[in-house]
């Protein structure tokens, strides 16, 4: 058997369900998880039906998000008949749907609603084990759908009925084939010359990554209506002494908490400090070991082995000097130095993404020595290995902005800085194997030191902030941008942060909302605002 635990989710949940992969795997416990472990040329539906015939246990994470997904709803009726021991982990408070309720109604849930989760994936395990020791004979309880009874076979109608009903549908079939073969020249006028570059493009285009399960969408136009939904941004921690700006950010998933480092302090300061924000309170954290003072620099949520990674920066805004190329991790107890045998050059600026469909560090151009830098790199925990994609980069670029899209399993990023000070505004994505330039009528303006991170509840990009549309004679921004694969979308919000360049926001897990931390040493969300 390949593995023992099939996992199931819904893509809201993608951070929590990769923790609790990680979480069973360190215990010898093998899992399945899609995308992961569809194989490459495999059709996806298939793949998973087969993984859950094969499982011995079946995680469910247990979410609003996945009450509402007609997939995960299959998934769980395709273990109650296959007879797989089904055990619900929720991480909201939510009762199941009724459709849900039918199959896991007489099933003891285990609640993980309140941080850290590491505690509830530790007590998800001993369950797991529990029940891979009864054996394969152990079952769910859970109420047996009964099959339904086949209804009794009766003639309606005398044969000839039937006979008189097929062959009228054939003359009427062969008289509409005839009208339509007439009507050939005028379906023929109504592609026009855009139709035939999509399809152009389509033919031409170079196949993706076969690991890959979610190509990126080819260019299109972005004429949409505005969204109708209003947002606010509530301030959630007032200013405090913990201001500062050229810092970076990542969300812990395991702890629940917004972990800060670095940044500038008023005009010249540079500092090493570590702070984290768990919906409540921001506090400085004494750490004995910590990276040296730095800005620009970039860090990341690895969900697969749980720690925060950060990388590069420099330890001072002006003048520019000695850029770095270090890598640390921090798990929530200490910052760990990592010595890998292959690097990225030392530099700042950059973009970086954790791609969770693949386990990956992203990491892509940033300035160094006045050069303006075009590379990708991929971090695995253990080294960094440079991408030759298979078609061109995104123009070398400096303060520029990634996140990535658990949805679609990939990497987004826009703008940034490159040559001269020019601002870019252009949209790339990035699934591990190629870059694919998005074209859009409508999309924020040229900009460059913005924030940028994803909302798997609601299937979008956020974009804040950043300075634009030039240098000099440009201005700090404040407004706020969605993305949800198709469009680019200016977002209606009633208050905001102010404007602000050099900040960082995050998806915080627990709260369901993304999170700013910018210049004031205060805390925001961006909120759905009551109608």
């Amino acid at each position: 058997m390949a593995h023992d635990v099939f996992i199931s989710y819904s893509s809201k949940d993608k951070t929590v369900a990769d923790a609790v992969c990680a979480t069973l795997e360190s215990r010898k416990i093998r899992c399945w998880i899609a995308p992961r472990d569809v194989p490459a040329g495999k059709p996806y539906a298939a793949s998973l039906v087969n993984a859950i015939s094969e499982s011995r246990v079946f995680v469910l994470v247990l979410s609003e998000g996945s009450n509402q997904s007609s997939h995960v709803l299959r998934e769980v009726g395709e273990a109650v008949d296959n007879g797989i021991p089904i055990l619900p982990l929720r991480i909201e408070d939510v009762e199941p749907s009724q459709e849900m309720r039918y199959y896991i109604k007489s099933i003891h849930w285990l609640d993980a609603m309140t941080p850290p989760l590491e505690k509830h994936l530790e007590t998800l395990s001993e369950s797991v084990q529990a029940l891979l020791s009864v054996g394969d004979n152990q079952s769910a309880a859970f109420v047996e759908p009964q099959p339904e009874q086949p209804m009794p076979k009766t003639r309606l109608f005398p044969k000839w009925v039937f006979a008189a009903i097929i062959l009228a549908g054939i003359l009427i079939f062969t008289g509409f084939g005839i009208w339509a073969l007439s009507q050939n020249s005028f379906l023929s006028r109504q592609v026009t010359a855009d139709d035939n570059a999509v399809i152009a493009g389509a033919l031409d285009a170079t196949p993706l990554s076969t690991t890959q399960q979610t190509s990126p969408v080819p260019p299109d136009d972005n004429n949409t209506p505005p969204l109708t939904d209003k947002y606010t941004w509530t301030r959630k921690a007032e200013k405090s002494n913990l201001s500062r700006w050229s810092h970076s950010g990542a969300y812990d998933v395991n702890r629940g908490v917004f972990v800060i480092f670095g940044g500038q302090v008023g005009e010249s300061t540079v500092t090493s400090d570590t702070l984290e924000y768990d919906g409540v309170n921001l506090e400085l954290v004494k750490i004995s070991q910590s990276p040296p003072p730095r800005v620009k620099h970039r860090m990341v949520y690895d969900s697969n082995r749980r720690v925060i990674v950060l990388f590069g920066g420099t330890p001072k805004d002006y003048p520019l000097e000695n850029f770095l190329n270090d890598t640390w991790e921090y798990d929530g107890n200490y910052w760990e130095k990592i010595e890998t045998p292959h690097s990225p050059t030392p530099r700042f600026g950059f973009g970086m993404a954790y791609d969770s469909c693949r386990n990956k560090t992203v990491l892509f151009g940033g300035f160094s020595d006045l050069t303006y830098i075009s590379d990708t790199w991929e971090y695995d925990g253990s080294d960094w290995t440079e991408v030759d994609t298979i078609n061109l980069p995104p123009t070398a670029r400096s303060e520029t902005a990634m996140a990535f899209d658990s949805d679609r399993c990939l990497s987004v990023l826009f703008g940034g800085e490159t040559t001269n000070l020019f601002a870019l505004d252009d949209t790339w994505e990035y699934d591990g194997n190629i870059w694919l330039q998005r074209n859009f009528s409508l999309s924020p303006m040229r900009r460059w030191n913005h924030a940028m991170a994803f909302n798997p509840v609601e299937g979008k990009v956020v974009l804040y902030g950043g300075y634009g549309p030039e240098y000099p004679g440009g201005d700090l921004l404040d407004d706020t941008w969605v993305f949800d694969g198709q469009t680019w979308a200016d977002l209606a919000h009633e208050n905001s942060p102010g404007p602000l360049e050099h900040l960082r926001i995050v998806f915080d897990a627990i709260r369901k909302s993304i999170v700013l931390f910018g210049h004031h040493g205060d805390v925001w969300y961006l909120e759905k605002a009551l109608q």
